[in-house]
């Protein structure tokens, strides 16, 4: 027997024969279901009972556990855990308690308030985003009944439904991970059921950099006249640096005197000092004449935030479109970035440093020594690039 009703009064439990060893029954008790009714002695209090669980130990015992206040579908709910943990030899009755039922939605909101502060401002809105995602498919179900099959259709509703791309929904269950994670913890379910669960496969072929010509016409000053939008394309093109750091370069981070710059990225928050090459150095001092020294940043006065750096992503990649250079975004000078330094100078752990990844794996999935190091590669790098637009490098050094 997994669940029955156990009463508690005792004219309602029936009567046994004194001295009858085998305790047999002789009058019956009232039969009921739990609900008051007209066969109820008055005398009987409401509640007069409760829904019992009863089950065998991981020892063979028969328990039984009675809980006031359980409904019949929470001790089915109670008895079901119960059993699940006696098969996984975790018998600690996790639900001898009636347990409020919490949502995917509710939890993942949870999940966010705690996370609050401790992450960088992009990541949290990223995971706001992936959060609401999550709460669209899956919100609406109790987080102890998420299973293996639910994710994997909400994998495939993200795709089908939202027109979400692979490598966007793999991110969604990276955040769905975490946030099971927590419920793990905090002991709201057992195990996370996203052991099961198995990433969507990318479509690699749609990474790209730059072509040779493409950057020929970066570099053309008839195509992309001096300016900030020109400015803002050879940095980020030449360090390797992400838009929202780009966007908030105040000439305080840049070092004339030893062609270095050095900032705080914001997606990490850990300090990024590169070195620069005489060809930039060159334009950066263009560039400020043309702009005035009054001026504290290079590019946008205020603080950069996640909404300034998409508007600042959609103007460029407008800027790119009038040029002619189709698909292109800002983030493609990243990639461009380290892919061509690990060509040039044949060692893609410079190109981890400068771009300042913790792990080789992540630079690589960008790549189709010291800072002496740092500079012969960038130095190298700028010539591979200026090469395309047939350069002088005396010109180059005379600028500088």
């Amino acid at each position: 027997m997994a669940v029955r009703w156990k009463k508690y009064h005792s004219a309602c439990k029936g009567k046994r024969v004194e001295g009858d060893r085998y305790g047999k029954v002789i009058q019956g008790g009232v039969s009921c279901n739990g609900k008051r009714g007209k066969y109820c002695p008055e005398d009987v209090p409401s509640p007069c009972g409760g829904w019992s669980i009863e089950f065998r130990d991981q020892h063979g015992t028969w328990r039984s556990i009675v809980k006031p206040g359980f409904t019949k579908t929470e001790a089915k709910e109670a008895y079901q855990e119960i059993v699940r943990n006696v098969q996984r030899g975790l018998f600690d009755l996790p639900i001898l308690q009636k347990m409020p039922k919490v949502t995917v939605e509710a939890y993942s909101r949870k999940y966010l308030e705690y996370i609050k502060g401790s992450v960088p401002e992009n990541t949290f809105v990223n995971r706001q985003t992936a959060v609401n995602a999550i709460a669209k498919h899956l919100g609406g179900f109790e987080v102890s009944k998420l299973n293996a099959v639910l994710i994997q259709r909400f994998c495939t509703d993200i795709v089908q439904k939202d027109g979400a791309k692979a490598s966007t929904v793999n991110q969604y269950c990276s955040v769905l991970r975490l946030i099971l994670d927590m419920a793990v913890q905090e002991r709201v379910v057992n195990s996370n059921p996203m052991q099961g669960v198995k990433r969507l496969k990318v479509d690699e072929t749609r990474k790209r950099i730059l072509t040779n010509e493409e950057i020929k016409r970066i570099l053309d000053e008839s195509v992309l006249p001096m300016g900030r939008e020109r400015m803002a394309i050879l940095i980020g093109m030449f360090t390797g640096l992400r838009l929202m750091d780009v966007m908030a370069l105040k000439w305080s981070n840049i070092d004339f005197q030893n062609a270095t710059l050095t900032t705080i990225a914001q997606k990490t928050g850990r300090v990024v000092a590169l070195p620069l090459s005489s060809y930039l150095v060159g334009e950066l001092k263009k560039y400020k004449e043309s702009a005035g020294d009054a001026k504290e940043h290079l590019f946008y006065d205020g603080e950069v935030n996640h909404k300034i750096a998409g508007e600042c992503s959609n103007h460029f990649i407008r800027v790119f479109k009038k040029m002619g250079l189709s698909g292109a975004s800002f983030h493609l000078l990243r990639h461009t970035n380290a892919t061509l330094i690990t060509e040039v100078v044949q060692d893609v752990s410079i190109a981890s440093k400068m771009l300042g990844h913790t792990n080789l794996n992540t630079t690589m999935t960008y790549v189709h020594r010291d800072l002496d190091d740092k500079k012969e590669a960038v130095e190298k790098f700028t010539k591979h690039v200026l090469s395309l637009k047939e350069y002088e490098l005396r010109t180059i050094y005379k600028t500088a």
